[in-house]
């Protein structure tokens, strides 16, 4: 840590560390019983030197560049994946719990609400709420003219059972492949996913 803080490391590094080190080590604790008092302790002080910052938005521009380059070394998956993180403004965990049921096609007979794809987030029948504890959040896809991300994803889950997932890429391999093409495009700093969530 304290190499860490000379060579100017951000806080969340330091954090991480302490977070791999007590996965590893849980005897360390927290609360009344934490061996890493002092440790934790500079991590306070570290903090009032360093405000919070927010992730870089990723422009438009840049996640096509992106997506191209998925694209190219036949990542499909994961360039679509990348698509709907940006213009949905999902957390990058939630793709990975969508099923094919969630994708819902539009029914233009019900009304002008329904003329759009649609994606259904944290359905209540599963029991599993989002961050901000929702249920059954709709979000509509394509609304804006040339977004074709709904008609993409019915393409991608063709031929799958309802309950099948809708992404088979794992995270790991995604973030793997997310951070190559940025690196083949020679971005002068790697963003990580959640950035896709501020951009969008």
């Amino acid at each position: 840590l304290q190499d860490l803080y000379l060579d100017g490391d951000p806080l969340a590094k330091a954090q991480k560390s302490i977070a791999a080190v007590c996965y590893f080590r849980p005897q360390f604790g927290r609360g009344a019983g934490c061996f890493l008092a002092e440790t934790r302790q500079s991590l306070r002080g570290w903090r009032r030197n360093e405000p919070p910052r927010s992730r870089l938005p990723l422009p438009w521009a840049v996640v096509a560049m992106i997506m191209n380059s998925l694209i190219l070394d036949d990542h499909r998956e994961a360039a679509l994946m990348v698509f709907l993180m940006f213009h949905t403004y999902c957390r990058p965990s939630e793709p990975f719990r969508l099923l094919v049921a969630d994708l819902v096609p539009p029914c233009p007979g019900a009304g002008p609400g329904h003329r759009s794809w649609a994606l259904v987030l944290h359905p209540a029948e599963r029991l599993v709420a989002s961050k901000t504890q929702e249920f059954d959040e709709s979000l509509l896809l394509d609304f804006d003219d040339g977004m074709l991300i709904g008609s993409l994803l019915s393409r991608h889950s063709a031929g799958q059972a309802p309950g099948a997932p809708l992404f088979r890429l794992p995270q790991p391999q995604l973030c793997y492949q997310f951070r190559q093409a940025c690196h083949h495009r020679q971005l002068p700093e790697i963003p990580t996913l959640y950035q896709l969530r501020h951009g969008g």
